[in-house]
């Protein structure tokens, strides 16, 4: 009887967290949306949550983005960044802080004929934008960035070919994206392959998330990693592994945090859209939550404000492909009252 009680009370208390979730809601109208690994919502003091994607209705893709200012209700016509003859893909937003105006956009871009991190930012909620700056300019490859900023500090990683494999490495500036540290690794080498880094910060404390294979073996597994650093990035902690999938396609993962409490969502094609929450900062993990099923997902974000958890993914219908959103009410718990 005792074993039962337990799953029941599991069973209802995973079914009234899916209830709180609002359906879906689609942001872009053109079916051209492309798929992107970074993180594309992020959400700030007041309502305001941030948007950005790639968009393909052209013969090249640029950045879009939207704003929302009533967490999410109703969105604001959409801005157009990086609309040049090159190939702007995978943006990601941050913002520096609950009540600070600045926003914080950075996407890969081969305008120079190699694929190159580039940034930039808005210092009044997203109205106007500052010009692009390199992050790299190095000629290696590298893809889908990410970024979060604790006041000065901007941290971004992104997927690096420099070593001959596919790593995670990341960069910090001190002064508001202006300059640039050295990049570090900051995945295991040895690992056969690993991608799909995001990256979010608690104060001085940043999370980092990725997806890696540790072998070529079949049928194929991939795991969820997760590291932090205490410091603004001077040192690393160790890295945990928090999760493992049997899938054919890596799940793109990203992650949302406030005070201890961490957020993850990823998508896997064909199986859908998955969550789970920590209250932990990171060393244990609630189970898992699917909230739309058997869906081909890919590359969902995650952002909370206050006690609201926002969603975004890109999902393909029959030949087409749309934005969708969800959001939760009530599921960051500590989060202050709106």
């Amino acid at each position: 009887m005792r074993i039962s009680i337990v799953v029941l009370l599991v069973f209802l208390s995973l079914t009234v967290l899916h209830a709180q979730w609002e359906p879906a809601q689609r942001l872009s109208e053109n079916g051209k949306a492309q798929p992107g690994t970074a993180r594309s919502v992020s959400s700030s003091f007041g309502g305001m949550v941030h948007v950005v994607w790639s968009d393909t209705r052209d013969v090249n893709s640029v950045i879009d983005y939207k704003r929302s200012t009533d967490y999410g209700k109703t969105w604001e016509d959409e801005i157009r960044f990086a609309d040049t003859e090159s190939n702007a893909e995978n943006p990601g937003v941050s913002i520096a802080g609950v009540m600070n105006p600045v926003v914080h956009v950075v996407w890969d871009d081969d305008r120079d004929g190699n694929k190159e991190i580039y940034y930039k930012r808005s210092s009044d909620w997203g109205i106007t934008w500052s010009e692009d700056i390199p992050i790299t300019a190095d000629g290696f490859l590298q893809e889908p960035p990410n970024l979060s900023f604790c006041r000065a500090d901007v941290q971004a990683v992104w997927i690096d070919h420099r070593s001959g494999k596919t790593e995670i490495w990341g960069s910090h500036s001190t002064d508001c994206g202006v300059t640039w540290s050295p990049a570090i690794s900051i995945s295991q080498p040895e690992h056969a392959w690993a991608g799909f880094a995001t990256i979010v910060h608690v104060d001085s404390t940043y999370h980092v998330v990725w997806t890696a294979r540790i072998d070529l073996s079949n049928p194929p597994f991939y795991s969820i990693y997760y590291r932090s650093t205490n410091d603004l990035g001077l040192t690393w902690n160790p890295i945990r592994r928090i999760a493992t999938h049997e899938t054919a396609y890596p799940p793109v993962v990203s992650c949302a945090a406030m005070k201890e409490n961490v957020h993850l969502t990823w998508g896997i094609p064909g199986q859908g859209l998955f969550y789970r929450r920590s209250t932990s900062s990171g060393f244990t993990w609630e189970g898992n939550v699917c909230l739309k099923d058997a869906a081909d997902v890919y590359d969902p974000c995650i952002a909370i404000s206050g006690k609201y958890v926002h969603v975004v993914w890109y999902e393909k219908v029959g030949k087409t492909a749309y934005i969708y959103y969800m959001r939760n009410l009530t599921g960051n718990p500590i989060g202050p009252p709106e």
